[in-house]
């Protein structure tokens, strides 16, 4: 998860989270408060798979679904807050950025409906959408919002900024493929990758290029910007540390292609692989600290407290030491955990394929 101004990452910390036992339903699904000996807190049932990560704000976990719109749950009970569109009929494959002025997603019109990117106020309701250029094309860029400025990527291959009021287009940067990355925003500039196999540095106020940085394959994962160096992972698992000026600093290739998010804790970059497993690279200059073998693809991690949280294809979350890359627990769903899990003081939460969000303890 990328590094931005004024934007929940994927090193969200979820405050104020006391779980306490009871029950309660959801109209998303059946929300449910397990025994304080469980591992798990509570289970929010969103009717299909969960592919993206939940994203808080003011005690309220917010995650879209591919059932149609955007959920919110109440992190200290788990009980259900809103539903909302885009259409409830409107598939959501985006994490949605919320901020104290609204709701930003974009969606995937079914069957005759344009995709839009939406603007909602906190109680639901819509305030404003914009249909990209080229619309029926699904909407996998994650939005950021950065100085009342909404950033997105588009199926069309478009880079848009919108104005966060009035949904006004600002400026639009169109690049040699589709855009499914989540823009990373820092210092007035704005990165973003593209399938077109470039990874590009965009002046944040009108759009202009700075710099584009090719790799050898589509990028399909979000850059992650920290102290002055981006990291992003192309489709074949090759992980680059790129500065300011568009130089590469280093490269480290893993065993296999890999749609991961890197993240960056105490001098070390986390990233997962098609080949299973989890790496841990030093951020200085590339080099292999520790991997962790899993039974299957290995999704993108976030890291808290010297623990790397991180899903895999082979139904399970795992805790992994930071230090050594030594197991901590694991937890099992009942199908693949490719949501990048968020992470708060005491609980962790993350989505499964199996079409729940757990909240787990720590």
């Amino acid at each position: 998860m990328p590094s931005t101004e004024d934007k929940s990452t994927r090193r969200t910390y979820l405050k104020r989270l006391s779980i306490t036992g009871g029950s309660a339903v959801s109209l998303a699904g059946c929300t449910e408060l397990l025994a304080e000996d469980d591992r798990s807190r509570w289970k929010a049932q969103l009717g299909t798979d969960v592919r993206i990560f939940p994203t808080v704000h003011d005690d309220r976990v917010y995650v879209g679904s591919q059932a149609g719109g955007v959920h919110a749950f109440e992190t200290d009970t788990g009980e259900r807050a809103l539903s909302t569109g885009p259409r409830m009929d409107d598939e959501v494959r985006v994490t949605p950025a919320v901020t104290d002025d609204g709701v930003y997603v974009g969606s995937t019109g079914r069957s005759g409906i344009l995709d839009l990117v939406h603007a909602f106020h906190l109680d639901g309701s819509e305030n404003w959408s914009f249909s990209p250029t080229i619309g029926r094309l699904p909407i996998f860029s994650s939005p950021t919002v950065a100085n009342d400025t909404v950033y997105i990527g588009s199926n069309d291959s478009f880079v848009y900024a919108l104005d966060a009021v009035d949904g006004t287009e600002e400026w639009a940067f169109e690049t040699g493929d589709s855009v499914q990355t989540s823009p990373a925003v820092d210092n007035g500039t704005v990165y973003v990758g593209s399938r077109d196999e470039s990874l590009y540095a965009l002046n944040a106020a009108d759009g202009t290029e700075e710099w584009a940085f090719e790799t050898e394959s589509s990028i399909v994962s979000d850059p992650t910007v920290v102290d002055g160096t981006i990291y992003v992972v192309n489709s074949d698992g090759v992980l680059s540390a790129v500065d300011t000026h568009g130089e590469e600093l280093w490269s480290f290739e893993t065993n296999g292609g890999t749609n991961s998010t890197p993240t960056v804790a105490d001098g070390t970059v986390y990233v997962g692989s098609g080949d299973g497993n989890l790496y841990a690279v030093d951020a200085s200059d590339g080099t292999e600290e520790w991997t962790f073998d899993t039974d299957g693809l290995v999704f993108s991690p976030s890291s808290a407290d010297g623990i790397v949280y991180v899903g895999s294809a082979d139904s399970s979350l795992y805790a992994v030491d930071a230090a050594d890359g030594s197991e901590r627990w694991s937890y099992q769903t009942d199908d693949e955990v490719g949501s990048t899990p968020t992470i708060s003081d005491e609980l962790v939460v993350v989505g499964s394929f199996d079409g729940t969000l757990h909240a787990l303890e720590r």
